[in-house]
């Protein structure tokens, strides 16, 4: 919480649930925790791989000064073009398909039942 902004993906989601009784986003610590667990794994294991999947078709969507501060945080963040990952998409995509593997397979259990 930082001059009345709050930031961050699990920093809202825990204002919001703090600070509105009705419809409460978690029912419980376990509930909590498990949320906790896909907010990291999401943010730490599949946007890094899937940004190298689509860095470089983001730019199309964007306009003026929004495409500019977009280009320019990230080309610094990853030290080069957003088109560098483009002739490795393929890879990319394999690779994102090994780390969602696991919820796949559990779908199709689940789906068989």
């Amino acid at each position: 919480y930082q001059n009345g902004f709050v930031c961050d993906s699990w920093n809202i989601i825990n204002w919001i649930d703090e600070n509105y009784d009705q419809n409460k986003l978690f029912v419980n610590e376990a509930n909590k925790n498990f949320s906790y667990f896909l907010y990291l794994w999401t943010s730490r294991q599949l946007l890094p791989v899937l940004f190298k999947i689509i860095a470089h078709e983001i730019p199309q969507v964007l306009e003026e000064e929004d495409l500019v501060y977009f280009i320019k945080t990230r080309e610094e963040r990853i030290k080069g073009p957003i088109t560098k990952f483009k002739p490795f998409r393929s890879n990319h995509i394999q690779e994102f398909r090994k780390l969602i593997s696991p919820i796949r397979k559990e779908e199709r259990t689940l789906l068989r039942k």
